[in-house]
């Protein structure tokens, strides 16, 4: 990961690595929104970026993603 990914900020598009237990992984990346600040945490030595998936209800919570595993910041163009 590169500095670009510095700029992850509420609002921002990304795709990320889906997981294995995600329902739909035969694509192999979702996308979303960053939902928030990133949180740091010092046990696992991973930040974790809230994101709301993609097609999911506005009131669900959003999904906590590792920030290794986020692979673009898409164009909002």
């Amino acid at each position: 990961m590169d500095g670009s990914f510095r700029d992850l900020r509420n609002g921002t598009r990304v795709a990320y690595r889906a997981r294995p237990r995600d329902v739909d992984t035969s694509r192999g990346c979702l996308t979303g929104t960053v939902s928030g600040a990133g949180v740091f945490d010092r046990y696992t030595m991973e930040t974790w970026i809230p994101v709301q998936a993609d097609g999911a209800p506005s009131d669900a919570e959003p999904t906590l993603v590792r920030r290794g595993t986020i692979v673009e910041i898409i164009d909002p163009s």
